[in-house]
């Protein structure tokens, strides 16, 4: 097990436990951390404060993925994917992250605590033994004729409405792998105040998830003819944790 001084009650209480092999350094450096994991050929580490952090942020390094850590240990952190998607590890957690590639992450709960995660934002939990695929997209959107959330989209019950939007990565860059995308309907209040807007476009009927290039997407959703004179809120969920929302007033 390699730790730091300052993690040296819990490094040490750890390693006799076990009956492990406790190896220490005068200090911590970024630059030699995983040259000492492969020359100790430490299974464990033990991190306090930002140690993890200074780790992720570092330049790649070869040593990275020729090891035999198999588990970390340390007082609860905070880990932010991209900006975007922000994971809270409490002490005791045991958390695993992967890296799905084109900015999708899965989190896995491996404990039986719940875990909190934020994307954009918006607060979740994961329980204990689930796991939740997370993004570090930037969702641009809805576009025309689909109203944001200040503003209520108003459209004819029956109508086919063509959902638009554009999905960027931290860098700027389209994600162009997007695989999936569902709406569910919930209904809403019809006296929040909000502006309307008639809908200025219609779609002839419903389609599946369509690649425009470039990063943006469409999807036609056919509102059922049931939905005459009420409000409901659109929940556009494309696998990334959370939804992204609309609201519609729907006449006969």
């Amino acid at each position: 097990m390699a730790g730091t001084r300052a993690g040296g009650v819990c490094a040490v209480g750890l390693a006799f436990f076990a009956g492990g092999a406790l190896i220490l350094q005068r200090s911590f450096s970024v630059h030699e951390f995983w040259d000492d994991i492969h020359q100790y050929g430490a299974t464990m580490f033990v991190y306090i404060g930002e140690l993890c952090r200074y780790l992720l942020n570092a330049p790649p390094s070869l040593r990275e993925r020729d090891h035999q850590i198999r588990a970390v240990t340390g007082n609860g952190a905070q880990y932010t994917l991209d900006g975007r998607t922000t994971v809270e590890i409490g002490s005791g957690d045991e958390v695993e992250i992967t890296d799905l590639g084109n900015g999708l992450y899965s989190v896995e709960n491996l404990g039986s605590q719940t875990v909190d995660v934020t994307v954009s934002g918006v607060p979740l939990t994961i329980a204990g033994g689930a796991s939740l695929n997370v993004s570090t997209w930037s969702f641009v959107g809805f576009s025309s004729p689909v109203d944001n959330l200040s503003v209520v989209t108003v459209a004819k019950a029956g109508q086919g409405i063509p959902l638009k939007w554009r999905l960027v990565d931290a860098a700027g860059q389209p994600v162009t792998s997007l695989e999936s995308a569902k709406v569910t309907v919930t209904s809403r209040s019809c006296a929040l105040g909000n502006t309307d807007d008639l809908i200025e476009e219609t779609a002839t009927g419903i389609s599946g998830l369509q690649d425009k290039g470039d990063g943006y997407y469409q999807l036609d959703w056919k509102s059922p003819k049931s939905y005459a004179k009420s409000c409901k809120t659109v929940h556009l969920d494309l696998g990334e944790g959370i939804t992204h929302d609309a609201y519609f007033d729907f006449k006969k």
